[in-house]
This record gives C-alpha cells, structure tokens and sequence, in this order.
C-alpha cells in the first residue's frame, strides 16, 4: 500500500466526540475509504448520528512546503483541516472522549507529493455523489451576509451539512478570493443584500459593529426591507443589547422573527465547528435557528428574549478582558521583582488563580508574541459597548472602566491589530512593535 496523507473521520450530531478512524489512502482509496464506512456501518448501534467529517493534511500548506525540503528530508506539516462532509446514518459510541487531534504529520518529501496526488482523488471522491442524507436540509435556504474570519468557516459548515446557502460581502472580489471555496462548494454569491434576502427562509448576519447590523438589516436596502414575511433572521455578531431589542422590535412588526447568538470561541472553534452560542428570542425562534446554528456550535444556551444573548455576551467579555489584564498584571509583577514569569505562570496555572484565560495569553505574554489571534481592537470594542451599556444603567464597573482606558490606549498607539496579550506589553512599557 502506497504511503500518503492521513484521513481522519468522526461522527458528530452535536459536536461530541463518538469515533476516530484513520486511513492511509493509497490507489484505491475510495474503495477503500467506503469499506471502511461500510465495515463501522455493519457494527451494532447503540446510538444513530448524520455526519461524517473528513478531516485531511492542508493542501496549500502541503503545495507550498513540498517545493522547499530537499528530498528524502523530514517536514511537520499543519494538519487541522478538512476538503469536504459526507453525510451518513452510522452507529455511534458517545460515552468515548475525544482525544487531542493531531496539529502536525511527519512527512519526508516524497510522502508530501504523494498526499498531495491523494488530496486530488479525495476531492474528487467527494464529488462523486455517496449515499447522503443532504437532501433533508435542502428544503431550507439560508443567506448570510458577512465572510470575515469567524463568518467564512461558519457558511462552509452550513454548505457542507446540505442546505441551500446564498452568500453576501460588501466586497464582490471575496468570492475570487477567500470565498471562492464556498461558491465551489456550491453557494450562491450576491451583489446585494436585496438578493440575498430573497426568497430565503434564514437569514444569518455576522458583521462588527451595533450600526453595520441595523445597516444591514434595516437600512433603505437591507435585508430586512426585502425578506419575506416570516424569515427568520439570526445575528452572531456582538452588539449593544438595548439597540438589538429595538432591531429584534421592528423586524416582528415586519412579521419576521429575530434571534440575537453571539459566540464565544474564536477563529479555531469556528474552524472547528465548536463555537458556544448565547441566544436572545423567543422558544419558538431559538429552535428554529438551533437547526442551522447547531452546524457549527458546540454549545447553545437560550438566555432569555431578544437582547439577552447580547447581555450574556457582554457579561462574558467583561470576565475574559478584566482576567486578561489580570493576568499582564501578576506577570508584570513577577518579572519586575526579579522571578522567572514563565516559572511563575507554571507554579499558579492549575491553583485557583489559573484559569483558561491564563493558559491562553501568559505563554504569549511571557514570549511577547503579539500576533493576533484574539485582535486587542475587538475586544476594545466590545468593552467599550459594556461600558457605555453600563453608564446607561448608572452602574459602576471600575476593573471595567480601567480595562477600557488600557484598550483605548492600545488603540491611540496603533495597536488595535495585535493580540489582547498587548495589554502586557503597554504595562511593561515595552517599545511599540
């Protein structure tokens, strides 16, 4: 059998793990490929789920790397990625806990050109047309406008499980370049937010601010102007909680329903199809957007009415932006009385002071690794709706307030674009990078 990349499937309803396979793909691959599922089909079932993720080495990563090792050398390729779904009704084993997926593959040289003549076959397996249950979802269209970081990998989850998706950006040239992939997997680019909403029954907004949603969804063109009675729409984006109750107010005298989900979990949950979901509506509107929210959410929590999701948000970003500056903070004291902070930071992490958040952003302050991953202007703009939704209520945060000063800052100094873990270095007094 002929060595090349690695195939890893798992089945998923809800996004827990119930089973992992690998296969080495060779000639015959998808013959192969479908003994394998038939073999896991013909075991006793003890639960039924409907879908099977492929998950395979990442093929430009693999064209860009197979051209710089000399032959016979060794290369850790990334590995997090996935060409395709394939849609099944196979037996599961829930109570099993997933393991850490692999982030990198050994390959020599040689292996790397042979994955990447099996990427070809298994792109073309994927088009072939296996038995699937994609059909269900057909009946439903979903448009969604806004293909940023978080919102490009959330359309190719909705694609991939079967629906009907129509797809918008304020930039036409996206669907040329990093959206091109949606199209092809058969999405409908749109000039127009009149076109998007059209004859759609969902229709899904991720975008930045409180006025880009009310632009969207109820400017003289937006799409709330040109749905049909009874869409529903869904906002994922993080806005301010009293203006999303007034979106969520005229959109139903419109005759639409209106559910406010913000997410938390960032670009790899959204990759990952893991994001946690916090959503405002009414019973009837959350379970309806729970149909296609589910393709990419691990969790999905009903808050309260419309708005709510908002609120929850907030409240989560006032804990994670406070516990960050927390964090600069006990590292700046370390390093400035002399300790080791990274011997610091592995003394505290697993004591009740460490925290995920921890874990996330020492290693990167310690290092002074500033690249984004959770940009400081993001998190600068949500502190600053919290703040302002704050002073409304006539309630004083102060850790908020000083956390806002700090990220305003960051942002009068150019900053905005690098990683939240900036706030250590504005305390240190660092040099601007």
């Amino acid at each position: 059998m002929r060595s090349a990349t690695i195939l890893t499937v798992w089945f998923d309803q809800s996004y827990n793990y119930l089973l992992q396979i690998g296969v080495f793909l060779h000639r015959s691959k998808a013959a192969l490929l479908h003994s394998g599922v038939q073999l896991l089909a013909e075991s006793p079932p003890r639960r039924w789920c409907s879908t099977v993720f492929l998950s395979v080495l990442n093929r430009s990563l693999i064209d860009a790397q197979v051209q710089q090792i000399p032959h016979d050398h060794e290369t850790e390729v990334p590995s997090r990625s996935y060409v395709g779904s394939l849609h099944f009704a196979l037996p599961s084993t829930p109570s099993r806990e997933p393991p850490q997926f692999p982030t990198t593959v050994v390959l020599t040289r040689k292996q790397l050109q042979s994955a990447r003549e099996s990427m070809q076959d298994a792109e073309q397996f994927f088009s072939c047309g296996l038995p699937s249950t994609q059909g269900q979802n057909m009946t439903l269209t979903v448009g969604f406008i806004g293909l940023g970081t978080m919102g490009l990998p959330m359309a190719r989850h909705i694609i991939n499980r079967g629906f009907a998706v129509k797809l918008y950006a304020r930039r036409p040239e996206v669907f040329e370049g990093k959206a091109k992939g949606l199209v092809e997997l058969g999405a409908t680019p749109c000039i127009s937010l009149t076109e998007v909403a059209q004859n759609v029954d969902v229709i899904i907004t991720n975008v930045t601010g409180t006025t880009d949603v009310e632009a969207v969804l109820l400017g003289d063109n937006g799409a709330g102007r040109a749905a049909n009675p009874g869409t529903l729409f869904i906002d994922h984006s993080t806005i301010d909680p009293a203006r999303t109750m007034d979106i969520a107010r005229q959109l139903g005298e419109m005759g639409m329903m209106f559910v406010d989900a913000p997410v938390s979990g960032g670009v790899w949950a959204s990759e990952e199809a893991r994001l946690i979901v916090m959503q405002g509506g009414s019973t009837q509107a959350c379970e309806q957007a729970n149909r296609v929210i589910e393709c990419y959410a691990k969790a999905i929590t009903r808050v309260g009415d419309a708005g709510h999701g908002q609120i929850a948000k907030l409240s989560n970003q006032i804990a994670q932006t406070i516990t960050i500056e927390g964090v600069a903070e006990c590292l700046t004291f370390a390093k400035t009385l002399g300790a080791d902070p990274n011997a610091v930071f592995q003394a505290i992490k697993d004591g009740m002071g460490g925290s995920q958040m921890m874990s996330l952003m020492a290693p990167k302050m310690i290092a002074e690794d500033f690249e984004p991953g959770i940009e400081a202007r993001l998190h600068a703009k949500d502190v600053g709706i919290a703040c302002d939704t704050a002073a409304d209520q006539h309630l004083s945060l102060p850790c908020l307030e000083f956390v806002h000063q700090q990220y305003q800052s960051i942002l009068e100094n150019g900053l905005g674009s690098r990683d939240s873990s900036i706030l250590f270095d504005r305390l240190m007094g660092l040099k601007q990078r």
